[in-house]
Formats: C-alpha cells, structure tokens, sequence
C-alpha cells in the first residue's frame, strides 16, 4: 500500500504504527509517498500514485462534490480550541498591524481549499474582512519561510514546526493564532 501524507504531525499516527510492527504483523506493507500539497491528495489517488492518501475534510468533500470516486475510510482530528499549533505568520515588512491589512495582500497557504485556507477565510470574515480581496497561493510548508523572505508573499497560515522554525529566524511575526478565535467565536460551534 502506498500512504501518501504531507509533512505535518498528523502522519505521526500512522509513523508510529509503521514503526511498532502493527502494519508487519498484519502482513500490510506500507510505502510512504509525501504530496507537497493537501490539495493535491485527490489527484495522486486518482492518477495511481497512491493507495490511501489523508486530505482534509474540505478537500475530500470537494473532490466528492465534483464528481471523483474515493471514499473515507478513517477520520482523525486533533484541533482544540485553545489550540496553540495553527498561525498567520506576516513579513514585518508588509505593514500587516490589524485584520483588515489582509486586503490586496498575498497569503501563502499549504493547499487552496484546504483546511488552513478555509478556516483562514473564516477568520478573516469573523474579523470583517471580505477575504475575496486577499490573494492567496499554495505553498508547501517547507517553503514558507523562503517565500516570506524573499518578499513573494505577504503572510502565511502554517502549522507547527513550521511556526516556530519561521518565527525563529526573524522571516516572520506571529500575527495571530486564529484557531483560538474561530473557536471562541463561531456561535454554537466549538472545536474540539
């Protein structure tokens, strides 16, 4: 079987059960494939080049809606409210100070559609910014910190290491960690 996973902590599950045997004693054996992007899940299940593959809800429903046959067969979730591993990380430069600079702005994010861009786009309305008047670009992770130097964009929505590792180096500030305020905001609706 061929897992194809992006490099966040999610695959950590699946690492583990790899390493511990569980797949071995099962006689499954699992080939790890990266896919650069989230969004790109549908499309290396679809072409062959994976088995299983671990898109976010967003992308899979929409890879539903418009028409492919893949299915769920497991969901996994680790995103609480107080969730401290999600955040919108701006150049210093980009004059970013409240949510309405967002505006005529370009964001990186790890996948259009993906759960980070959507759960941006919330924030960003919760805040009373259209995001319609935000321009965003896919972005790997492991490029975000390269792209924000250089002054290809604006902002990005990473997720740990990635926050850290960005922050560190003085590529980016830590504008908020808007998981916190979706959750505390969206009326009836906790994320736990």
């Amino acid at each position: 079987v061929t897992f194809g996973h992006q490099q966040v902590f999610d695959i950590v599950p699946v690492l583990i059960a790899q390493e511990k045997g569980f797949f071995a004693k099962h006689g499954i054996e699992v080939a790890m494939k990266a896919i650069p992007l989230n969004s790109q899940n549908p499309a290396a299940l679809e072409a062959g080049e994976v088995d299983i593959a671990m898109p976010t809800a967003s992308v899979f429903l929409q890879a539903v809606n418009g028409g492919l046959d893949i299915v769920a067969v497991a969901g996994f979730s680790d995103t609480v409210k107080t969730d401290s591993n999600y955040g919108i990380l701006v150049r210093p430069e980009a004059g970013i100070k409240t949510p309405a600079d967002f505006v005529g702005k370009k964001v990186g994010v790890p996948g259009l559609n993906a759960f980070l861009h959507v759960m941006f786009r919330e924030w960003l309305t919760l805040k009373g910014v259209d995001w319609k008047k935000v321009e965003f670009v896919e972005t790997q992770f492991p490029q975000m910190e390269g792209i924000l130097k250089s002054g290809s964009v604006d902002a990005v929505v990473a997720i740990q290491p990635f926050v850290s590792r960005i922050t560190g180096t003085k590529a980016a500030e830590l504008f908020a960690q808007f998981i916190r305020d979706i959750g505390m905001q969206i009326k009836g609706l906790e994320i736990s």
